[in-house]
């Protein structure tokens, strides 16, 4: 499980650099297994209300996200999630990205 969890997570940070390099809000991204941090900023200030707004979109649509700090959007999925559910759930945040981008 933890190997898969490992496998998982390297997938999801290919993922989410793909989204940094399309979407410049985001500042930074960070992950240690399954564990995901995404780090958004604006004009080199903490993007607050653009993070609620991701969010909210995340919690509507399904998967379960934190806010850090204020601007850091973070998701720990069960070490049980599929590929093409962790897909699915990174799918839901970037659409939820692409909105206040």
């Amino acid at each position: 499980m933890i190997e898969s969890a490992m496998l998982l997570g390297k997938h999801a940070l290919h993922r989410l650099e793909a989204m940094q390099a399309k979407y410049p809000l985001i500042h930074e991204v960070r992950w240690l297994g399954l564990q995901l941090g995404i780090e958004l900023r604006r004009d080199g200030r903490s993007a607050t209300e653009e993070a609620d707004t991701v969010l909210y979109h995340s919690l509507s649509e399904g998967p379960s996200c934190k806010l850090d700090g204020g601007c850091v959007l973070t998701q720990c999925p069960p070490l049980t999630i599929t590929k093409a559910e962790l897909d699915q759930t990174l799918d839901i945040v970037e659409q939820g990205i692409k909105s206040v981008s």
